[in-house]
């Protein structure tokens, strides 16, 4: 499949939400409606009051089609398409990374082809910044998916969507390097002459 056939396939799936109220006095969920071509699929609830871009279909070289979802904001989990059957992923964790949003690059001219990609979010607590991290998809036919640190703590600007702040022009498959450019955010303090560790950490010297 070439890229512009992956873009127009992927085109056709969106969602449509409706807020649901659990108790009195707790966050709201969230009912999510999977649809194709405008057409309902299938839906699942979020225990989460936004969405943010935890809906993210992709596709691999064999013409599957997935979609990264978050339907516990502590775990990311696969979904078939367009059947959307759960088929496997993380597990909710009380300290758990929440998801905010994906990005899984198909390009095969440069050999991205959907067996990896991106998930932005945060440290069950520590929601002062989105941070990026890796996801192995290489399993995702079978359920799997693998997620890793490897770009250690990097935060993404504010209002920056992963997808924008993730850039693969120097990326090629036959290039050893496999170089990847980020847009990242960084605080410099004019009164101490350096960067911070982390977003804020000022406050801690």
């Amino acid at each position: 499949m070439i890229e512009a056939e992956a873009v127009a396939l992927l085109a056709r799936y969106t969602t449509q939400t409706r807020s649901v109220e659990i108790r009195p006095g707790a966050w709201k969920y969230l009912e999510v409606e999977v649809l194709l071509d405008g057409e309902p699929v299938g839906r699942y609830t979020r225990n989460y009051p936004s969405l943010f871009d935890t809906f993210v279909p992709f596709v691999q070289a064999d013409g599957s089609v997935y979609a990264l979802y978050s339907r516990k904001y502590t775990a990311t989990r696969l979904m078939r398409l367009p059947t959307c059957e759960d088929i496997g992923g993380e597990e909710s964790s009380a300290v758990g990374f929440c998801p905010t949003g994906y990005y899984v690059p198909y390009r095969p001219d440069r050999g991205l082809t959907g067996d990896w990609g991106f998930v932005s979010g945060c440290i069950w607590g520590d929601d002062s910044s989105w941070k990026v991290q890796y996801l192995d998809l290489s399993g995702a036919g079978r359920g799997q998916i693998v997620r890793d640190e490897r770009f250690g703590y990097l935060e993404l600007p504010g209002r920056t969507a992963l997808k924008e702040a993730v850039k693969l022009d120097l990326y090629h498959a036959g290039d050893n390097r496999g170089e990847i450019e980020f847009i990242t955010r960084r605080a410099f303090s004019l009164k101490k002459g350096r960067f911070a560790e982390a977003y804020g950490d000022y406050d801690n010297d």
